[in-house]
């Protein structure tokens, strides 16, 4: 053989190997990698999913569970690996076996998980305010219940972790017949109680802590209701809390008068802190987004939707992220019609001005909804959800946009035609876009590309 027919024959073979071993195309945004489902025998109903990433790459999925009776209601915690490994399932059930409910999960850098909620203690307590702690091995490391004076329903609605560990939760304690209150509390990674703060608006009425965040510097931000009137009218409130517990300021929007206005999401960066929610009058509800500076809780601007629209229609914003240049991104449902329900909608305030904004009505025309949203400090932002199609089936929709309103994806998944199908919870973990709900009454957790 000559050279030259060496040089060609060496040349064939080489070019021939790397076609053999050439890798698959390359995912996409919005490509679905894979979907987990799970259920215990027998099949238990599940809502209120919840999803959070720890530090160690874990995805732990929670949610509400019916076991039936001895046990009712109780708290559902599932661990998986990010490439989809179910790891372990534990329960807790309250000190009573009544209806426990879960409101919220948070995990540390450490695999540690904390969950908050509502569980029963004794028929004569009602409901506490419950945070529980689970180690990454799935051992329960504490339990801590609060009941309000009024022996009556409390709830812990939200939770936080810090860098070591620390849990910061929010929620209400009932105090007095229709009356209650605001309750922060800051816990150890050992379960120690470092300190409580309580809110109790002039009215003495029905005052709920709903979300809270916390800022780099350590600074906690709780949004909710108050009640200052004694027409009983409430105002959206956000109060900000140093890390030792001192109340920096208090503020509130008001600015819709004689209606009742509610925060339901908070979010914070650089100079902004921005609270989505809602404010009604009679049988009219419309979206609401307050945006307050971070340093003293001045009100810059309060925006929102629906403003306007003809009466009886529903607008929410429930909601909200900020990305580094101050762009906020909000999402919940819009009705702009009588003849069809609320639509899955979603919008972006470039800088808390004007919004882009856009929804999606599925086909059956009832009540579709955005229920969670992601935003990273480049200013992508990420929501899911469900909208209901023709058959009175739901469906989920995961959508992304990129900065300026650009759409990076949407997607719809549909397990089966006739199933039911909801996006609840949103995480992003490991260069991976994880979306927690529930398929045909199964937990669901799905991986996409972000």
């Amino acid at each position: 053989m000559t050279a030259r027919a060496r040089l060609v024959f060496v040349f064939a073979i080489f070019v021939f190997a790397g076609l053999a071993t050439a890798p698959a195309a390359l995912a996409a945004p919005g490509d679905l990698l894979w979907t987990k489902t799970w259920n215990r025998t027998p099949a238990s109903g599940i809502a209120g999913v919840k999803v959070a990433a720890s530090g160690r790459g874990d995805i732990y999925v929670a949610a509400t569970i019916d076991r039936g009776s001895g046990h009712w209601n109780d708290w559902l915690l599932v661990r998986y690996t990010k490439a989809g490994v179910r790891k372990w399932v534990r329960y807790y059930d309250g000190p009573a076996h009544g209806d426990d409910y879960l409101a919220a999960v948070a995990a540390d850098r450490f695999g540690n998980v904390v969950l908050c909620g509502q569980a029963v203690s004794s028929a004569a307590n009602g409901s506490d305010f419950t945070v529980v702690r689970f180690s990454r091995s799935g051992a329960l490391q504490w339990a801590k219940r609060v009941n309000g004076s009024a022996d009556s329903i409390d709830r812990a609605n939200d939770v936080e972790v810090d860098g070591a560990g620390n849990a910061y939760v929010a929620g209400f304690w009932s105090t007095a017949a229709n009356s209650s209150d605001w309750l922060t509390i800051k816990y150890s990674p050992a379960g120690k109680r470092l300190w409580r703060r309580t809110l109790d608006a002039n009215a003495h009425l029905g005052d709920q802590a709903k979300a809270l965040t916390r800022d780099a510097a350590g600074n906690v931000y709780v949004t909710g209701s108050a009640t200052y009137s004694p027409a009983t009218l409430t105002d959206l409130l956000v109060v900000r809390y140093s890390s030792g517990g001192h109340a920096d300021w208090v503020k509130g929007d008001g600015v819709f008068g004689a209606w009742n206005d509610q925060g339901l999401a908070v979010a914070v960066n650089g100079a902004l802190v921005a609270v989505a929610g809602i404010t009604t009058a009679g049988s009219d509800q419309d979206a609401l987004l307050s945006v307050f500076a971070r340093s003293d809780g001045r009100l810059l601007a309060s925006l929102g939707e629906g403003q306007g629209a003809p009466a009886g229609r529903l607008f929410a914003y429930s909601c909200v992220g900020i990305d580094t240049i101050g762009n906020i991104g909000v999402a919940g449902f819009a009705q702009y019609s009588v003849a069809t329900g609320p639509a899955y909608y979603r919008a972006w305030y470039p800088v808390f001005t004007d919004p882009h904004s856009a929804y999606d009505d599925g086909s059956a025309s009832s009540f579709d909804i955005a229920n969670d949203l992601v935003m990273t400090p480049g200013g992508i932002y990420y929501v899911t959800g469900t909208v209901r199609n023709t058959g009175s089936k739901a469906d989920v929709l995961t959508v992304a946009i990129g900065p300026g309103w650009l759409n990076r994806f949407t997607v719809p998944w549909d397990s089966a035609a006739g199933a039911d199908d909801e996006g609840h919870a949103l995480a992003l973990s490991g260069g991976g876009l994880f979306v927690a709900g529930v398929s045909q009454d199964d937990l669901m957790l799905q991986k996409y590309v972000p």
